[in-house]
C-alpha cells in the first residue's frame, strides 16, 4: 500500500493518478488523517499545503527518506499550483524509485491538447518541446508524438468556420449495459427498449428546431455520443 496523506481535500486525483503510474501494482490510499495501518504502508508520502508553499515528505518505516518543498501562489493560479506540484512529486518519485515515466506528469488528460493549443498561440515546436519538456517531464520521443498529431489536427481544424459555424452533439443516452466507472447520463437498452421512440421523437423534434434557428450557418461538425448509438437498431 501507498498512503498519500494530505492536509486539506485538493489535487487529490492528479495525486494519486501520478503515484500509481509509479507504483500500478500497489494499492494507493489519499487520506486526511493517518489510518490505524500506516505503518503497513510501503510508502507515506504526506503534502502540506500552505499560503505560499507546498510542502512533500516521503517516509518509509516510520523514517523521513525525501522531503522538499515547491513555492507557489496557491490561490492566484491554481493550475500553474497545480502543475508545480505534481513536478515536485514526479522529482521525488523519479528519483526515489529510479524510474521515469514517458509523458513525465500528465495523466488523464489529453497530451495533444497541450501542443494543440500552443501551436494555435502561434509557438514553435522548438518553444514547445522546451514547454513540454520542463513543465510536464515529457520525454522527447512522446513530445514529438504529441506534435505530429497536433499538427494534424490542426490541418483537419483549419476548415472549421469559428466565426458562423456551429458544432452539433446527438446525444444517445443507451448502452448495451451501464459500465460502473461510466459519469455519462446512460442507461440500459434492455430496460428501456420499449420507450426509446419517446426518446427518438423528442430527438427528432429538436433536430428540427434547430435546423431553422441555425438556417444559413454553416454545419461544421456532427457527434453522436452518449450512451452508446449502436446500442438503437438501425
Amino acid at each position: 500500500m501507498i498512503l498519500i496523506q494530505l492536509n486539506k481535500q485538493d489535487f487529490e486525483y492528479d495525486l494519486h493518478s501520478l503515484v500509481k503510474s509509479f507504483y500500478p501494482g500497489e494499492d494507493v490510499t489519499v487520506c486526511y488523517e493517518e489510518p490505524e495501518n500506516a505503518g503497513e504502508a510501503l510508502l507515506k508520502i504526506s503534502v502540506i499545503y500552505k499560503e505560499q508553499e507546498i510542502a512533500v515528505r516521503f517516509e518509509k518505516d516510520g523514517q523521513v527518506v525525501k522531503e522538499d518543498t515547491e513555492a507557489v501562489e496557491y490561490e492566484k493560479n491554481r493550475k500553474e499550483t497545480k502543475n508545480h506540484l505534481k513536478y515536485r512529486v514526479y522529482r521525488m518519485l523519479s528519483d526515489y524509485t529510479g524510474t521515469t515515466l514517458p509523458w513525465g506528469t500528465l495523466t488523464g488528460i489529453r497530451p495533444t491538447k497541450i501542443a494543440l493549443t500552443k501551436l494555435q498561440e502561434g509557438r514553435d515546436a522548438r518553444w514547445i518541446r522546451d514547454y513540454m519538456r520542463e513543465t510536464y517531464c515529457t520525454s522527447d520521443e512522446k513530445i514529438s508524438l504529441a506534435l505530429d498529431v497536433a499538427k494534424r489536427e490542426l490541418a483537419l481544424l483549419e476548415p472549421v468556420n469559428y466565426e458562423k459555424g456551429y458544432s452539433l452533439y446527438i446525444g444517445i443516452p443507451f448502452c448495451p449495459t451501464t459500465c460502473l466507472y461510466c459519469s455519462f447520463t446512460s442507461f440500459p437498452i434492455g430496460k428501456w427498449e420499449g420507450k426509446t421512440k419517446l426518446y427518438l421523437d423528442a430527438l427528432f423534434r429538436e433536430m428540427d428546431y434547430v435546423a431553422e434557428k441555425m438556417k444559413g450557418r454553416p454545419l461544421d461538425t456532427v457527434y453522436f455520443g452518449g450512451g452508446t448509438p449502436t446500442s438503437l437498431n438501425p
